[in-house]
């Protein structure tokens, strides 16, 4: 019965108060609840989830306050939206925004946005087989120095 920033806060103080290696971890929570066809969710310093309406460009869901948990112990922030059939969430790790191809160039938040955008009709498994393409074709000879990690999410 928590709200994901008091989820977050409890566990911020757990890990600051706990750990002794001074390690850090990012967290974005979100609960989805079918029957109002809402999202609740919070951030912990991670990189905000892509969420695309029906028929509409991304927006990327933030909040105010939420530092990676594990470090100090502060205030976190919620917010609230509603979502339809159709609409997809897209999480993701920073080694994917953080692609760099050959001239050093990264691979970015609008970029993903866009392929998301062109590639909305397709199931999960497909946009994210779209998306990891993409993510290749920008980056083909460079080393990769990071995780990739994504979760495609599409409302029925």
């Amino acid at each position: 019965n928590l709200s994901p920033e008091e989820v977050l806060k409890k566990l911020n103080v757990k890990l600051t108060r706990e750990s002794s290696t001074n390690l850090f971890v990012t967290a974005f929570y979100a609960i989805f609840d079918n029957s109002k066809k809402e999202v609740r969710y919070g951030n912990g310093g991670h990189l905000p989830v892509l969420y695309m309406p029906v028929g509409k460009k991304g927006i990327f869901l933030d909040v105010e306050d939420g530092a990676p948990l594990g470090l100090i112990e502060g205030e976190y922030s919620g917010r609230r939206i509603n979502y339809s059939s159709g609409d997809i969430f897209v999480f993701y790790t920073d080694g994917i925004t953080e692609a760099m191809n050959s001239r050093h160039d990264m691979y970015g938040k609008e970029r993903l946005a866009e392929v998301v955008y062109r590639n909305r009709k397709l199931d999960p498994k497909e946009l994210l087989s779209a998306i990891e393409k993409d993510v290749r074709r920008f980056e083909p000879k460079s080393t990769q120095h990071d995780d990739m990690t994504i979760i495609t999410l599409k409302i029925v």
